[in-house]
């Protein structure tokens, strides 16, 4: 049985389930070399309670923990449609030199994501001879389904 294409995916029936209510969602950005992300070197900026978390801007290993640098909110959104453009408008900005990846399922997937509360990363590189430099979209939600008890970093107006 072929399987179908990703853009032909239906990512309405395919996750299930109820939109949230009584949330909103926070903006991260980030672009810079992909061994921030990869390299243990590295580890501390990605860790709360290190010294180097709170002031970098490398994105922390768990997504949840973006909400805990405030000062990295790029936007805070209470429309999933306006959440879901941003992301878009993130790519659009700064897309790949070559992908697999088509930006419009991209963008769906997001939205289903986005609109069921769960935090959502749009991803892609450029592996460029000596400079592998990675592109990260995030929308976070908040309150957070981890339920960690952070506070909301950036409340909507």
């Amino acid at each position: 049985m072929q399987q179908p294409h990703d853009d032909d995916i239906d990512w309405d029936e395919y996750l299930k389930g109820e939109p949230r209510q009584g949330i909103h969602w926070h903006a991260f950005h980030w672009k810079g070399p992909s061994g921030k992300l990869l390299l243990f070197k590295y580890q501390n900026e990605r860790v709360p309670g290190t010294p180097e978390f709170q002031t970098s801007t490398t994105p922390p290993e768990a997504l949840v923990h973006h909400l805990l640098k405030p000062q990295l909110v790029r936007a805070t959104f209470t429309d999933v449609d306006a959440a879901s453009a941003w992301m878009r408008e993130q790519w659009e900005a700064d897309p790949p030199q070559e992908t697999y990846k088509n930006p419009d399922n991209c963008q769906k997937f997001a939205r289903r994501m986005i609109e069921l509360g769960k935090d959502t990363i749009w991803s892609w590189d450029w592996p460029r001879t000596g400079d592998n430099v990675s592109v990260r979209a995030y929308m976070i939600t908040c309150p957070n389904p981890a339920d960690l008890g952070i506070r909301c970093p950036a409340p909507p107006r």
